[in-house]
């Protein structure tokens, strides 16, 4: 099962040599998944997980007979999380699926590693490798398959998809991510048919993945595909154009002032969001002030800048003028120019003989707009 590829591991995962030491060495534990998927790509990684002959009790005994912390984080799953110089690593035991529901499976363990590996949702997913930097690919086809930049699905696409329906997003992102050329055609129709399942998935996992696509690469393309195949349809607003995608996102990376709220607003609305995600209220309040903002600025000048700036602050105008597709003098001008203030208060209309009173309020609101109106002359 070692193929011909050896690679240098990344510093991250050579710091996990206590472990190895501690469990038996690369005979019965293997890093796995993205952490070899990238270090074979040359990219940095996150998650650090490992797969294991040895069943959860024995990781625990194991580890602590070497004065290393075992949390049981996913323990009805296999899953141990061992902490090492303040760094978790999730080890879990080789599993082979028994039933499955779309959202969860029920799992039996097993020694072999290519049972494990026919479990996993992408053959560059399968990947393997030992704490020399030996690659093991169970399958014979994930290490060709990850350098051609070619996203399938382990065995059958709707097989692995019935697993769990998360995979349908998970598809598009990975392919956003590391696809080249066009789509696995069996695959995107089988997540064309479970389409209408995502809905049962959380609202919690599908926020999850459903953010990592629009911070992604290639998040217009990923986007508009899929739409194309009834994705997210609760969700997304109709006809979404690639172009006016991929100019704000551009913008958006030219200026260095990339916003997690425009790029919803641009793709969705307050309300579907509230409904079918999980998002922080500020990050709601500033979809929806975007999504103002815009309409505000529907004829450009400097006279409606200024108001939107006076409104919605600098940062809402910028991203509202990048959605419209402003050209640079109106960007530059709401970046240089000076926030209005109003200075008046209460109290000055007090000190000028007015009586206290809610008639207060409703004077200074008057002389606000009327100093708006005027186009925020000096009072």
């Amino acid at each position: 099962m070692i193929t011909a590829t050896k690679i240098m591991l990344p510093g991250e995962l050579r710091d996990a040599e206590p472990l190895f030491a501690a469990l038996g060495g690369g005979d019965v534990l293997r890093f796995v998944g993205g952490c070899v998927r990238n270090s074979v790509l040359g990219e940095p990684i996150g998650d650090i997980d490992l797969a294991t002959k040895l069943t959860p009790p024995e990781v625990v005994k194991k580890l602590k007979a070497a004065g290393i912390k075992s949390v049981p984080t996913g323990i009805e799953h296999g899953t141990i999380t061992a902490v090492l110089n303040g760094v978790g690593y999730e080890i879990t035991t080789l599993r082979r699926d028994v039933e499955t529901d779309g959202r969860r499976a029920t799992v039996a363990y097993t020694q072999l590693w290519e049972e494990d590996a026919a479990r996993r949702d992408f053959t560059m997913n399968t990947l393997l490798a030992d704490l020399s930097g030996n690659i093991f690919d169970p399958l014979r086809v994930g290490l060709k398959h990850l350098k051609a930049g070619k996203v399938l699905f382990v065995g059958v696409p709707q097989e692995r998809i019935a697993e769990d329906y998360l995979r349908v997003l998970r598809f598009f992102r990975f392919h956003a991510t590391y696809g080249k050329g066009q789509p696995d055609r069996k695959a995107l129709i089988a997540c064309g048919d479970a389409a209408e399942k995502i809905s049962s998935l959380s609202r919690e996992r599908i926020t999850q993945e459903l953010l990592k696509i629009v911070q992604g690469k290639n998040p217009a393309e990923t986007l508009v595909l899929m739409q194309g195949y009834g994705l997210l349809a609760d969700i997304l607003q109709p006809k979404l154009k690639k172009e006016t995608l991929q100019k704000l996102f551009k913008k958006q990376e030219d200026i260095d002032l990339v916003a997690l709220a425009a790029r919803l607003a641009i793709i969705s609305t307050p309300k579907k969001l509230k409904e079918k995600l999980r998002l922080p209220l500020r990050t709601l309040s500033l979809v929806g002030e975007i999504q103002d903002a815009v309409k505000l600025l529907k004829k450009l000048s400097k006279q409606q800048i200024l108001l939107s700036l006076y409104t919605y602050g600098r940062a809402v105008t910028l991203q509202a003028l990048m959605i419209k597709g402003a050209a640079a003098k109106y960007l530059t001008l709401a970046q240089e120019e000076e926030i209005p203030v109003f200075t008046m208060k209460g109290r000055d209309l007090i000190r000028g003989g007015m009586e206290p009173g809610p008639a207060v309020g409703k004077k200074l609101r008057r002389i606000e707009l009327a100093w708006i109106k005027s186009g925020f002359k000096p009072l």
